[in-house]
């Protein structure tokens, strides 16, 4: 709506908080070839349309990350993920303290 010239806009609410995201070619993918050359793309050409589309690209020359962001850190995530999604829920979701 925004793009439409509506006049809204986001609003990040410190602290800024980013789960990073990963790409990978299955072991056994059924066409590795096409799978290696897409993963290529998004890591190069394609995190410029990550941009365009308001996500936060890992390649900093595409463009810098927000000020203030923190990135989750995943292998603690893993290892506490019980933890950290009883507590989103708590507050979030409705669970109440």
């Amino acid at each position: 709506m925004k793009g439409k010239g509506a006049p809204i806009d986001g609003v990040v609410i410190p602290p800024a908080v980013a789960l990073p995201t990963g790409i990978a070619v299955f072991a056994r993918a059924p066409h590795p070839n096409a799978a290696a050359l897409f993963m290529d793309f998004f890591l190069s050409d394609g995190q410029r349309i990550l941009a365009e589309r308001g996500n936060v690209p890992t390649n900093r020359t595409v463009q810098e990350p927000p000020p203030g962001l923190t990135l989750v850190d995943v292998a603690q995530f893993l290892d506490q993920g019980d933890k950290w999604t009883k507590l989103f829920r708590e507050i979030f979701a409705g669970g109440g303290r």
